[in-house]
């Protein structure tokens, strides 16, 4: 069997320390390169705090090359401090199912992760304002993640 590429993975990053929040946007392909990349950047911007709020969101994700074990180890190499809220915003059954993974390993040791297929949920659950994820600035960080090879 050929090899098979992956989409690429897009990452922007946003850190908002009036609101004590930082957001994350996935696009294309998610992969432990891409989820690595974001951790990576967050955890070494000198902006960064562990105990602030964390937003996944993964509207723009086309396609999940993570197999639950790869989840487990990324979930206990998480940057943000365990009871920091984290959200997962999800509006494919595909993305819905990554985060429905990576949210049970980190019941554990991350109780305050939670799923929102809706955004205004999920600014709610912030106490943000309903538009806050439609009026970002610029990204801090705006990355691409190469395709991987796929066999």
């Amino acid at each position: 069997m050929e090899p098979v590429s992956a989409a690429a993975m897009h990452v922007r990053i946003w850190f908002d320390q009036g609101n004590r929040i930082v957001v994350s946007r996935y696009a294309g392909c998610v992969s432990v390169a891409g989820v690595r990349t974001d951790r990576d950047l967050i955890g070494n911007d000198l902006r960064f705090d562990p105990q602030v709020r964390r937003i996944i969101d993964a509207r723009g994700v086309s396609e999940v090359n993570l197999s639950s074990r790869e989840l487990q180890i990324m979930g206990s190499e998480a940057a943000h401090a365990a009871e920091a809220p984290r959200a997962f915003l999800v509006d494919s059954e595909a993305t819905f199912a990554l985060a429905r993974v990576a949210a049970a390993w980190y019941e554990r040791s991350r109780p305050n992760t939670r799923i929102f297929r809706h955004a205004v949920e999920a600014m709610a659950w912030f106490e943000l304002p309903q538009d806050f994820l439609d009026g970002l600035p610029a990204p801090d960080h705006d990355v691409w993640i190469p395709a991987v090879e796929v066999s």
